[in-house]
């Protein structure tokens, strides 16, 4: 009796004291380190596709407006050869695709320096009343603060103020500026041709602050050859051949002197 108690007695603590278990997470736990590298890793792929989003929405942003920017300048070289934009069809379509470049690229230099352009050629076909002219210099100025040292944009700046007739102090730190820059451009060879001849001819007193600079440019500018035609051209055509002739030095322009067809004396 007293040993059947007893088994009873054993049989009930048993189920009340269950087996003790081992308990891993007791003895061994996840560093917080690991738990960031994971969120890490997770992280990566997410900013790899982020980054790569971006890179691809530049690219379409850029992309499009290089072809406004080459459908522009291409547009302006034929009003070029024309003397005056083409339509005014062709001058609004320039206009917009310009203005949808500097949206999708903005404050870029060329952009701006190409508005300016396209501003010049509305007033000179008479497409946009001459207060134009003060926006395309606004735009010209916006364009020279990132490329301070393109001489081209002083030259076109220059080029305004003659549009202008405004022949002040202004214009010549322009003129200075492109030709200190400009030694060896064919734009600023072409505009201190065209603007010191044209006011040689006219015995302009502003003549007299770019005399040097301009028989210079014209030296250079018929020695080059993306301005040679141009400028021979100009002289030709506008009756300067014999001043120009009188300006060059027998020895030293050999090959400006036959290309003017000059008579040695």
């Amino acid at each position: 009796m007293d040993q059947g108690q007893s088994s009873q007695r054993r049989r009930r603590r048993s189920k009340k004291e269950p087996k003790p278990q081992f308990n891993l997470g007791k003895y061994f736990t996840v560093p917080t380190f690991l738990h960031e590298e994971v969120g890490r890793k997770r992280l990566l792929p997410l900013f790899i596709l982020f980054i790569a989003f971006i890179g691809i929405v530049n690219a379409f942003r850029f992309g499009g407006a290089s072809l406004d920017y080459y459908s522009v300048k291409n547009s302006i070289s034929l009003w070029i050869n024309k003397g005056t934009a083409q339509s005014q069809t062709s001058y609004e379509s320039a206009k917009a695709s310009i203005n949808t470049a500097n949206v999708l690229h903005h404050s870029n230099p060329l952009y701006l320096e190409l508005d300016a352009q396209i501003k010049e050629w509305g007033v000179l076909s008479g497409f946009e009343a001459d207060m134009g002219l003060q926006a395309a210099q606004a735009s010209y100025l916006l364009a020279s603060k990132s490329r301070p040292l393109w001489p081209v944009t002083w030259a076109n700046l220059a080029m305004l103020k003659w549009r202008k007739q405004e022949f002040d102090d202004e214009m010549l730190s322009y003129l200075n500026r492109a030709h200190t820059l400009g030694l060896q451009k064919a734009e600023v060879h072409i505009l201190f041709t065209q603007l010191g001849l044209s006011l040689y001819q006219a015995n302009h007193p502003f003549y007299r602050s770019i005399r040097e600079q301009t028989q210079t440019h014209i030296k250079k500018g018929i020695q080059a050859n993306p301005s040679r035609n141009q400028i021979v051209a100009f002289i030709k055509d506008n009756g300067h051949h014999r001043t120009v002739c009188r300006w060059l030095d027998v020895n030293a322009d050999e090959f400006a002197i036959s290309m003017l067809g000059c008579q040695k004396a």
